[in-house]
């Protein structure tokens, strides 16, 4: 198993370098999804595996990721209209045209 990893490892440098070679980027983009995905398998590790296996940010962003992507869901401050939903376009001018 830590052959397996030692690989994985170097072939993240390598990558790395090749991402910095070709782009001029040292940071690698990533999306909501992604950073979601890493957060919920790096807080499944110890902080010693954090640390270990962490190649392209550093063990804190990625807990500090779960925090906040994770806690969104139960975070208050998000605005959200009162009363119930709108009805469509399109039901709201059958309805109009009805009554005609």
């Amino acid at each position: 198993m830590a052959r397996k990893a030692d690989y994985l490892r170097e072939e993240n440098r390598v990558l790395n370098k090749a991402l910095h070679a070709a782009t001029g980027k040292s940071r690698v983009p990533l999306t909501d999804n992604e950073r979601r995905r890493l957060a919920s398998k790096g807080k499944a590790l110890t902080p010693q595996e954090r640390e270990e296996c962490c190649q392209i940010v550093r063990p804190s962003t990625i807990l500090a990721w779960f925090r906040q992507l994770f806690a969104r869901k139960y975070d208050s401050s998000r605005v959200r209209m009162p009363g119930r939903p709108r009805k469509a376009n399109e039901i709201r001018e059958l309805v109009l045209r009805i009554a005609r």
